[in-house]
């Protein structure tokens, strides 16, 4: 039996960073990429109109043509897909949660960085969901000017936003953890310019998870 894990992505970089991932833990698992780049487009023009969910839920049924599981890589689509994840057939995984729930248990001071506008929402909501009943401090703040970069193909550019962000933020305040909110923002961690604090991203963490889900014939 050949499992496969599906993915909708809003870019196409993804798709490379999550095949390396896999072949680092299983080449064998087969991989289905779906790419809807106008759905971030959507969302940051308009937020989570009908219109929206009803198009997220559609792709992650195609995501899920006979995939054990479906990841969305996509912070801004995330919260939808979560709400939807009852109305499909396989496991439907945001691709923060895991990263949000290991974060709060990790620190009490957290600075949680994001390039997306569209994504502070979902994030915010995600965290403060993740922190209930804990001790824990966010601090949520927007890289100005770093999507910018990102759509042009500059990812030097964008990182090099997220670094004089954080830098910038990590002086003003002890921070115990620094949270990349978006799969796409740890090419800042590459740099040696990253600020010396402990940072979480989510690509690995999601694809750990989503490896867990699969039928126990793929070990």
């Amino acid at each position: 039996m050949r499992l496969m894990i599906g993915f909708l992505h809003t870019a196409h970089q993804h798709i490379a960073r999550f095949d390396t991932l896999l072949d680092t833990r299983q080449p064998s698992l087969t991989r289905q990429h779906v790419v809807r780049e106008d759905l971030l487009e959507q969302a940051r023009a308009h937020g989570p109109t009908p219109e929206l969910v009803a198009q997220v839920r559609d792709t992650l049924q195609e995501a899920a043509h006979n995939a054990e599981v479906v990841v969305c890589t996509c912070s801004s689509l995330g919260q939808i897909a979560e709400t939807l994840a009852a109305e499909l057939p396989v496991p439907i995984l945001r691709i923060d949660r895991v990263m949000a729930e290991q974060a709060v248990q990790q620190a009490k001071e957290l600075l949680i960085l994001v390039t997306v506008e569209s994504t502070l929402e979902p994030t915010r909501d995600l965290f403060t969901d993740a922190a209930r009943g804990r001790d824990v401090n966010l601090s949520l703040h927007l890289c100005e000017g770093a999507w910018e970069q990102f759509l042009q193909g500059d990812m030097q550019s964008y990182a090099q936003k997220i670094i004089e962000t954080a830098l910038e933020l990590t002086g003003k305040h002890p921070y115990d953890l620094i949270v990349l909110a978006q799969a796409s923002m740890d090419v800042a961690l590459e740099q040696s310019t990253w600020p010396a604090l402990p940072t979480v991203s989510s690509p690995s963490l999601v694809v750990d998870a989503a490896i867990a889900k699969l039928p126990t014939s793929s070990t």
